[in-house]
């Protein structure tokens, strides 16, 4: 049975040895920008061997493709050309066929026409292999996950009453590679094919090496360390609300919010990192920042920004959802339906009652054992053509960004539910924030859903599941926001469960056992109370909702 986990992690020993590594090696040229070294297994350097002829095939292909598409290689040469331009990569004039340690990578291109910047994007395949079997990913040490989840900074995204947004300008190629290891980073290129082949040599971290996102990252946090004392609002936000190079922060009130944009904007400069594409649900946090038009997101109401891949009305501060469908006229296959739900893109579970009816008509369609591209069951195609109809109305669906009404709010409760059918088990999460001695406000603030496991289970082992989820659920929300002063209260309208709970976990069985202990670890028993089933949110969990309204 699936399950929701929150927590700290424990590094490997690979992972503390990259981290070592970065502490050892890690160099700031006199502009302040960082020099890093690849984090290679000095075991297997030697036996990387030669990948030029792959690479040379690779970038063929590639030319008949744009053979095919002669805009295309317009615009993928105009990305090269950039590349070059901003002194990024250089060209090897003199090349030994024969040295020692260079490794070419393959590269390839990745559209994105909804795109509101970069529409194309080439990106570079340090996991071709070479003659010799291996990599240059496979020579090299990962690095540990150093940033919280994307789950985490959306949902204290959501509790700041005033919100900034920006991402950082080209991350990865505002950090070097040291001159001694950009051998290992050569690419082949021509702007036309009846030209000869030249070769290149990247300058910067590349996107697509496996320890990129933690050494630029790692960059970012040995920042924010070296200058906390000048900038303690700044360190803050560059250790806890980045996620990759987009930054989503925020106060609860103006002054609060000003500071933030005001030291967060010379801290990266010391490290020749620049924000670009801001964005407020405050006019005024926006002012003054640039004159350039990438700079600023333009505060129009039809306008909607996107943030970690979900949508957001800036002017009117709504999380929005969208989706387009693939053509009806297509034959309904298990492939067609798994592309149209992986567009459903909800990492906080504000869809979920209509997630988990797609999630039970996924398991239908995986016990049928129907092929990839064979049609569907009837009974499956009927209900596929059915809940399709409902998401068509997705667009229609708002939902407030900020859980809290407004600073001053004398008390804010988080309540957690959970509930459980034959079918699917599920949590939520809601702030109700008391504005006035009779007057509260009450907002969703995430939720998860699992399907049930094909082998059948009883219904109360599912409402102790259910609960589990709820107390993995709430631990990660309690990880991601400060909960300090919050009163918790977690609900579930199964007395067997409230009773497992409330007993010793060694008096039950092993199934019964193992969850009811981890329960027990994760929350306080005695914030565990009984809700009526008719008064249960989470109700609509496990039972789904196609209707989207």
């Amino acid at each position: 049975m699936e399950d929701f986990r929150g927590g700290s992690k424990t590094y490997t020993i690979e992972e503390r040895l990259c981290e070592q590594h970065f502490v050892k090696t890690t160099l700031r040229n006199e502009q302040g920008r960082y020099v890093v070294q690849l984090p290679l297994k000095q075991q297997l350097v030697d036996n990387l061997g030669t990948s030029r002829d792959i690479a040379l095939n690779r970038l063929r292909s590639l030319e008949r493709r744009f053979d095919k598409d002669p805009n295309l290689r317009v615009r993928y040469s105009n990305f090269i050309h950039e590349y070059i331009d901003l002194g990024h990569v250089r060209q090897i004039l003199e090349e030994d066929p024969n040295e020692p340690g260079a490794y070419y990578m393959p590269h390839h291109c990745v559209l994105k026409e909804d795109a509101k910047s970069t529409k194309l994007r080439v990106v570079f395949d340090a996991s071709c292999k070479a003659d010799s079997g291996l990599s240059l990913n496979d020579i090299m040490m990962v690095g540990p996950v150093i940033q919280d989840d994307l789950f985490s900074i959306l949902l204290r995204f959501r509790i700041h009453l005033y919100v900034l947004v920006a991402d950082i300008v080209k991350m990865y190629r505002q950090v070097l590679v040291h001159p001694s290891q950009t051998k290992l980073q050569r690419f082949l290129w021509r702007d036309d094919k009846t030209l000869d082949v030249q070769i290149f040599e990247s300058l910067v971290v590349t996107f697509g090496e496996a320890a990129a996102a933690f050494l630029v990252i790692r960059c970012l946090i040995d920042l924010a360390e070296r200058y906390e004392k000048e900038f303690p609002i700044a360190s803050l936000i560059l250790k806890r609300d980045f996620y990759m190079d987009d930054m989503l922060t925020g106060a609860d009130s103006k002054q609060e919010a000003l500071a933030i944009r005001d030291q967060i904007i010379p801290l990266l400069r010391l490290g020749s990192f620049e924000l670009s594409k801001w964005g407020s649900n405050c006019p005024e946090l926006l002012a003054g920042i640039s004159d350039r038009s990438d700079r600023v997101v333009p505060f129009d109401k039809d306008n909607n920004f996107r943030v970690l891949g979900t949508g957001w009305d800036m002017r009117d501060d709504l999380f929005c959802f969208s989706l387009n469908p693939l053509p009806s006229s297509r034959t309904i296959t298990k492939r067609s339906i798994l592309s149209e739900l992986a567009k459903l893109f909800d990492p906080m579970g504000l869809l979920g009652p209509t997630v988990v009816v797609a999630k039970i008509l996924l398991q239908t369609l995986w016990q049928s054992g129907v092929g990839w591209d064979e049609s569907v069951p009837q009974e499956v195609h009927t209900k596929w053509l059915q809940f399709r109809l409902q998401l068509s109305n997705i667009d229609k669906l708002r939902i407030p960004r900020c859980v809290k009404q407004r600073a001053e709010a004398r008390f804010i409760q988080i309540h957690g539910f959970c509930d459980a059918s034959e079918r699917a088990y599920g949590a939520c999460v809601y702030v109700r924030t008391q504005l006035g001695p009779e007057s509260y406000a009450s907002h969703l603030l995430c939720s998860k859903s699992r399907v049930a496991p094909v082998k059948a289970i009883s219904l109360p082992r599912l409402e102790l599941a259910a609960a589990l989820l709820l107390s993995q659920l709430m631990d990660k929300v309690k990880s991601a926001i400060d909960t300090i002063g919050m009163s918790i209260r977690l609900w579930s309208d199964s007395t067997i469960t409230l009773n497992w709970i409330n007993s010793h976990s060694r008096k039950w069985s092993t199934f019964v056992a193992n969850r009811v202990g981890e329960i027990q670890r994760l929350t306080e028993t005695s914030n565990w109370r009984h809700v009526k089933s008719s008064n249960n949110p989470a109700d609509v969990c496990p039972e789904g909702c196609s209707q989207v309204s």
